[in-house]
């Protein structure tokens, strides 16, 4: 199992390495295989409520899978928006965020330590605005408190944005080389754990 997102105390999905999708709805009792086309590694599975969810797969065809659920995940959709369609990108692990189902945020790779954000705005169904990290660095992760403000671990430093991602400044910081690997706000406050 890689990945669990857990709405309530009886009803969770997780990802396997295969890309299998698990459900339970009795506290992990019993859990029931969830069926999709595609069976690719699984970089991020969230849902928001008992029955909307979705998740991101490694490339099918040179294009990232994103699948989405409004049934619990009786029925997977593939989103026909692919958040990165080239095969010199990779997503980063565990770098895909969300506030809601109309701000969800994936960081990539292209390699040599260069980087771009994806952000979707207005639903899964949306086109993905591409971003620009202009700086070389070795992302881990990135999360935003609201649609504008933003941090993401550069590994040895903190990034930030206040206009939702489309500029980053280095936000100087106590922290010690190579030991920023995750990133979160904490709800309803000002503070964040790295």
């Amino acid at each position: 199992m890689y990945f669990i997102s857990a709405v309530n105390g009886l009803t969770a999905w997780v990802s396997t390495l295969i890309g299998n999708v698990y459900k339970t709805t009795n506290g992990g009792n019993n859990w029931v295989l969830q069926d999709y086309s595609h069976r690719n590694f699984i970089n991020h599975l969230h849902f928001f409520d008992v029955n909307t969810g979705y998740f991101v797969a490694d490339a099918v065809n040179d294009t990232v899978g994103f699948f989405y659920t409004r049934n619990g995940g009786l029925n997977w959709t593939r989103s026909s928006k692919t958040p990165v369609s080239s095969s010199s990108l990779f997503l980063v692990e565990n770098c895909v965020n969300q506030l809601d189902t109309n701000f969800i945020w994936i960081c990539a790779n292209l390699g040599s330590n260069i980087y771009k954000f994806y952000k979707l705005t207005g639903g899964f169904e949306a086109q993905w605005q591409v971003l620009d990290y202009r700086q070389t660095g070795i992302i881990r992760n990135a999360v935003f408190k609201d649609s504008q403000n933003g941090l993401a671990a550069d590994l040895n430093k903190i990034i930030i944005t206040t206009n939702g991602g489309i500029n980053w400044s280095i936000r100087n910081s106590n922290v010690q080389s190579g030991l920023v690997i995750d990133i979160l706000f904490v709800p309803n406050t000002n503070w964040v754990v790295l």
